[in-house]
């Protein structure tokens, strides 16, 4: 049976699946090894530079791992990630070649081989910075010491996309298919600045709604840095919250053609860098909604702004591949964007009650659904080779 004829089953049973390696995997005890992982062997090639390390340990009342990459000179060789009731998530950072991770957890390591081949595919996700015509950068934050850091916030961003896609993919049994980016000989993602025509409030005096303001980017992009293999992630750093008509201006969600456009009023809460990942995804502080811009679904915290921005970035995204609105409830491609934080984190968010935190609930975290897989997985920019 062909993937198109498996897709109902794949749907029916991701969740069973998914739940059920959790609960096998939770089944280590002093017997068995300290350190496991569960969703990668020694000498895997990966063709993205960050992968998610899942596993488990022995040792149930640790609350973190340290991942170091022996091979790497980057200030991403050393991150400390979450451990919680005997599951961990962690992040590292491969360079070109073989990879050398260690894990730490108590007084236990566990060493893996992981090795990266970039992709060679011609096909990019490009993310485009777009400011008005005085080319100003800041962003919209309640932080009086925020260091603006637009491109680091945004190149982490497109990471997690990346990564996020690939595992979901795996976890699919589609292989760990996902799209190229564009990286300096750093290994940073390559943000592109466009330099509008219009002023900030000249663009906010067009009129016409989202439908105008894409329409004005899609026309700056395609004059200023077209490129027919890229599809672009297009955030406005002049996207503002207006406390006086509790309005955004600027602000759109919205995807298609080669297009994923997504507001820019709420990168104040999003990580800058590996190292903060878990950190914001886990951030229970509250927005003053009063002035300032909360994408969070109700909920009102940093965490959720910053979940549900991302993900609602890679769903606009998902839209410029072509996919339709489509999956069950946790599906990127309907509001499982909104839990876009639980893919990344082993516990929810501190509750404001004071009662213990839960662990994540796998079978209710984001995913592509099956059968946006499986057409993800035939478009040119999931190639992961140049056509020979």
């Amino acid at each position: 049976m062909g993937i198109v004829g498996r897709l109902p089953v794949l749907a029916l049973l991701f969740s069973l699946c998914a739940v059920a390696a959790d609960v096998i995997a939770g089944e280590t005890d002093a017997a068995g090894p300290p350190i496991a992982l569960t969703n990668y062997t020694g000498g895997e090639t990966l063709r993205y530079p960050v992968p998610l390390i899942r596993g488990v340990l022995a040792d149930t009342t640790l609350t973190t791992v340290e991942v170091v990459n022996e091979s790497s000179s980057r200030d991403t060789a050393r991150l400390t990630c979450q451990a919680y009731q005997g599951r961990f998530k962690a992040l590292t950072e491969l360079v070109p070649g073989e990879n050398r991770i260690v894990i730490s957890a108590g007084g236990d390591q566990l060493a893996v081989n992981l090795n990266y081949a970039p992709q060679t595919n011609p096909h990019v996700v490009r993310v485009v910075y777009a400011t008005d015509s005085t080319g100003d950068t800041a962003y919209q934050t309640p932080f009086e010491d925020d260091p603006q850091n637009y491109a680091d916030k945004l190149g982490v961003m497109m990471m997690l996309m990346q990564t996020f896609t690939a595992e979901r993919m795996h976890d699919l049994d589609l292989g760990r298919r996902t799209f190229n980016l564009e990286l300096d000989e750093r290994g940073k993602v390559e943000v592109h600045l466009l330099r509008c025509d219009k002023t900030a409030q000249e663009i906010y005096d067009m009129g016409g709604g989202r439908v105008a303001l894409y329409g004005y980017l899609h026309g700056q992009l395609k004059r200023q840095m077209p490129n027919a293999k890229a599809k672009n992630i297009v955030i406005p750093a002049f996207s503002r919250f207006v406390p006086e008509t509790k309005r955004n201006v600027a602000y759109t969600a919205l995807g298609g053609g080669n297009l994923a456009l997504f507001g820019g009023s709420n990168l104040y809460c999003y990580p800058g860098s590996l190292a903060d990942v878990q950190r914001a995804f886990s951030d229970t502080t509250r927005i003053d909604t009063a002035r300032y811009s909360s994408d969070s679904a109700g909920r009102h915290t940093h965490w959720a702004n910053a979940s549900t921005s991302i993900g609602a970035t890679l769903h606009e995204l998902g839209h410029t591949f072509g996919l339709p609105h489509q999956g069950d409830r946790w599906a990127i491609m309907q509001r499982g964007f909104d839990f876009f934080n639980r893919f990344w984190t082993v516990v929810e968010p501190p509750p404001r009650d004071g009662r213990p935190p839960l662990p994540i609930d796998e079978a209710r975290s984001a995913r592509w659904s099956p059968d946006s897989a499986s057409q993800l997985k035939g478009a040119p920019w999931f190639a992961l080779e140049a056509a020979p």
